[in-house]
């Protein structure tokens, strides 16, 4: 009896070990394919969309990276990167220059992808994201200026324009068109605040974060005295 005792504790040990070996099995696998996507995700090379005529983006390299943004129905938002190779000049002719040149939204299962430009042909100088309501951020800023390798030295100052967009890629519109930079950005009571810099004035203007309408836009002060 002692024996047959003796055996069911040794089999008990062998059932407990082989289950435990199992668990620790499918936890590593788990993480190799969790760290194979993320390695993935981070160094996928995709097939960009160009515009006609745009000889500078010739030679560039491009990839994604994920951002930290992403939305509770799956959609994820990468960057786009351009890394050198462009004859523009400056750092890209030296293929040093790097740029994000696009937002990608990648919609995860059913749903079409979509990218927040049709083009490469501007620079994304700033993406942030912004909370319409109680929830975490639903809507992205972007500041774009046109490619400084492909313009000419005595360009416009008053090049940057500003953008609201939704978090899976719907809803883009254009709420500040050719100024010279935004200053301060923030929100208050469900509304952003920008304050930014136009020719020769500074200015304050507030867009709902629900609709991205105007809500209003005035003058600050006048600077053309500071560039005589």
């Amino acid at each position: 009896m002692e024996r047959f005792f003796l055996y069911v504790q040794r089999f008990n040990t062998v059932v407990i070990g082989l289950g435990l070996l199992f668990i620790v099995g499918l936890a590593v696998l788990g993480g190799m394919k969790e760290t194979m996507g993320l390695f993935r995700s981070e160094q996928k090379t995709v097939e960009v969309p160009h515009s006609a005529g745009n000889e500078g983006q010739h030679g560039a390299t491009y990839s994604l990276h994920p951002t930290e943004y992403s939305t509770s129905e799956g959609t994820v938002v990468f960057r786009l990167q351009s890394w050198g190779g462009s004859s523009g000049g400056g750092a890209y002719a030296e293929g040093r220059g790097t740029s994000t040149r696009n937002l990608l939204f990648l919609r995860e299962g059913a749903g079409k992808s979509l990218w927040l430009f049709p083009d490469q042909t501007k620079v994304l100088a700033r993406v942030e994201g912004y909370k319409s309501g109680s929830a975490k951020e639903d809507v992205l800023l972007i500041e774009t200026e046109p490619d400084r390798g492909q313009q000419e030295k005595d360009a416009p100052r008053n090049s940057r324009d500003v953008y609201l967009v939704r978090m899976d890629g719907t809803g883009m519109q254009r709420i500040l068109t050719g100024v010279e930079e935004t200053l301060n950005r923030k929100t208050v009571q469900g509304q952003l605040q920008i304050v930014y810099q136009n020719a020769d004035a500074v200015r304050m203007a507030r867009y709902s974060l629900r609709d991205f309408r105007q809500q209003s836009d005035v003058e600050v002060v006048k600077i053309e005295t500071l560039r005589k």
